[in-house]
């Protein structure tokens, strides 16, 4: 008899869709979360104090971040719960240009995300727009997600994506991200950097 591997059953992407009817205490995971309000409304108690979220509403909280939740009747959501080294190992490929190496990645990352929480107002129309990929997501975590790995990854990567390109106010992540990004080339190589596609760029 073989013993299984102790991560033969882990997901480094996760997502299921919840609706919530009661108040939710204070929780931290040790993962990034990225949570997507799809109906309902509540109020988050988080480190950035109390906010309420609606439908269209991104949360994005860091790793070991509290938080939780009062519904105001109910709220429905769908999670995306990823593991903290796979965010590093994107962010390394993603920066390459801007970093040594590997053990750059979590210093950047935690420059990067300078608000563990966020509420990103994303707004119905673009969230709505990432449903049949959250949808097909939760599916696939709750099939056979190794098998799928390669699919989830394209999904995770345009959920992603689509938030950056539809954010444009000052308090988004992409925003926070590209100001991030411009410090820290500038403290790794002194050298300015111009991010074109998204409209964010270094003075």
């Amino acid at each position: 008899m073989t013993d299984k591997h102790p991560l033969s059953n882990y997901q480094v992407l996760l997502a299921r869709t919840r609706t919530v009817h009661r108040p939710i205490g204070p929780v931290a995971y040790d993962c990034v979360k990225v949570i997507v309000v799809r109906d309902g409304t509540a109020v988050l108690f988080s480190e950035f104090g109390q906010k309420p979220v609606r439908p269209g509403d991104v949360i994005v909280l860091g790793p070991n971040v509290l938080c939780g939740s009062e519904p105001e009747g109910h709220i429905t959501v769908t999670t995306i719960y990823a593991d903290t080294d796979y965010v590093i190992d994107q962010a390394f490929w993603q920066y390459a240009g801007l970093l040594h190496d590997r053990l750059d990645a979590p210093v950047f990352v935690k420059e990067t995300f300078t608000e563990p929480a966020q509420v990103i107002r994303l707004g119905e129309h673009h969230a709505g727009l990432l449903m049949p990929w959250l949808d097909e997501l939760v599916a696939l975590s709750l099939d056979d997600a190794r098998a799928r790995f390669h699919r989830m990854q394209a999904l995770w990567f345009a959920v992603v994506l689509l938030q950056s390109w539809a954010e444009s106010s000052e308090d988004s992540v992409s925003h926070s991200l590209m100001a991030a990004a411009c410090g820290r080339s500038q403290a790794v190589s002194n050298t300015r950097l111009t991010i074109t596609a998204s409209g964010f760029g270094c003075p």
